[in-house]
């Protein structure tokens, strides 16, 4: 039983080395080649396309895209990456094409540190565990002599020994301390496999029981409490407004149908959920880290990103939103003529835990 509960918490080990691809694409001789993933040398260069888990930690040499590190970091939302980043093993590459230098593998990356860690918390030892080893140590013996003194007593009243073998046994069955032996042990390996499977990594079996006296929990906002979805909060124009709220929706969507991050998609899904017609783009380009701009037939240049990108100035009496959220600027010819405040939308669950504990959440 305590080896099968041993699996059944292992498992989270395995899910964490199902992170890594079995396979991979290396440069070698000018050529990319697919090889196993255990036959790579440090200092190699590897490719990942998208949908492709990168498979050590490193730099990228070129390409661009998004990757997906939330096992890692616990940010749910992807991040752009770009020539002179870092990569981490196990992410997934969920936009574009990444070719990275491998730095560090197998256990010296950082999913194998985080692999390690949660292989020594779960053989780790917590104090209530170290107690029922202790009264089990002396309960142990106890019940065995009492079993072997009910064994005699019986056989010398009855002259039976089967029945004097079955009080005996009786006594050991009842009495043997297998539940604190052995549950608290299990229960401890369980639940910290448990909890990894939900995201929450403990040191040791000692820190998972002093959750039990926790009185105050600080919880960050990005990947906790929310979703990791984009949605637009906010939107401002200028009092002298040429193009209406619709237009605005339109015009941003057009130009960021060309792009793939996580804002496009928001500002596209957004007009789509609004049934606006969105025209077609032309000649789009994108500037890395600004944002990008695109031809529309009849209007002009259309700029999409960054308010400095988009020659933005935002008034200083806005909205609180306005001071927390990503906020992404419109120009048409250089002239801003909108913007957009994009935010995470909350988890069902927080709004549940806002409600349990109303009055004793300080945000």
């Amino acid at each position: 039983m305590k080896i099968a509960l041993k699996k059944h918490s292992l498992n989270s080990l395995s899910m964490l080395l199902q992170l890594t691809p079995k396979k991979v694409t290396v440069l070698r001789n000018e050529k990319w080649s697919e090889i196993a993933l255990d036959q790579v040398n440090i200092g190699e260069i590897i490719r990942a396309n998208q949908g492709e888990r990168i498979a050590a930690d490193g730099i990228i040499e070129s390409g661009n895209g998004w990757c997906d590190e939330s096992h890692l970091t616990g940010e749910s939302r992807p991040e752009e990456k770009q020539k002179g980043g870092k990569v981490l093993a196990g992410a997934m590459v969920t936009e574009g094409s990444i070719i990275y230098r491998a730095n560090q593998l197998g256990s010296q990356t950082l999913l194998g540190d985080m692999m390690n860690a949660l292989s020594d918390a779960q053989g780790s030892k917590a104090p209530i565990a170290r107690f029922s080893d202790k009264v089990a140590s002396v309960f142990v013996p106890a019940v065995l002599v009492i079993s072997l003194v009910t064994f005699t007593l019986t056989y010398i009243l009855t002259n039976d020994s089967v029945s004097s073998l079955i009080h005996a046994v009786s006594v050991l069955v009842i009495a043997c301390p297998c539940a604190l032996g052995l549950a608290t042990p299990a229960a401890i390996m369980v639940g910290l496999g448990k909890a990894v499977n939900a995201g929450v990594w403990f040191k040791d079996a000692a820190a998972m029981e002093e959750t039990a006296h926790v009185d105050t929990v600080v919880l960050d906002k990005t990947g906790t409490l929310t979703k990791g979805e984009l949605e637009i909060s906010a939107l401002w124009q200028p009092q002298s407004a040429v193009y209406s709220e619709e237009d605005l929706y339109r015009f941003a969507a057009a130009v960021e149908r060309q792009a793939n991050h996580p804002i496009a998609k928001a500002i596209v899904q957004a007009a789509e959920q609004k049934m606006l017609e969105i025209p077609t783009a032309l000649f789009s380009k994108m500037e890395v880290g600004q944002g990008i701009q695109a031809e529309l037939e009849q209007v002009g240049t259309i700029k999409v990103g960054k308010p400095d990108y988009c020659g933005l100035i935002l008034p200083k009496n806005l909205e609180d939103i306005w001071q927390i959220a990503s906020i992404v600027a419109v120009s048409i010819n250089d002239k801003p003529i909108g913007a957009f405040a994009l935010t995470d939308t909350l988890k069902t669950i927080a709004c549940t835990l806002f409600n349990a504990y109303n009055g004793k959440i300080l945000m």
